[in-house]
């Protein structure tokens, strides 16, 4: 629900203005965050982090598979050998 200062002005500030603004979005039991109503869907994932962090960041690196804890680049190679 919080943003860092540097994300305003940036390229995603106003896509995660749009989503939180949103119906896709309400309020969770902790007041800092907020939880999805229904899936969405974005171009990249880093789009998908930096909404969900409220800041610049990497997908390709950040978002993390639960079972193994792999990056999504890591599972992306895998993919592909």
């Amino acid at each position: 629900k919080e943003i860092a200062d540097s994300f305003v002005g940036s390229s995603y500030h106003e896509l995660w203005k749009q989503v939180t603004n949103s119906n896709a979005v309400e309020q969770s039991i902790n007041p800092k965050l907020l939880i999805t109503t229904r899936d969405l869907e974005f171009k990249s994932p880093s789009a998908a982090a930096a909404i969900v962090r409220g800041r610049a960041t990497n997908g390709r690196t950040d978002w993390k598979r639960i079972s193994d804890n792999k990056s999504f680049f890591e599972c992306e190679n895998e993919e592909a050998a």
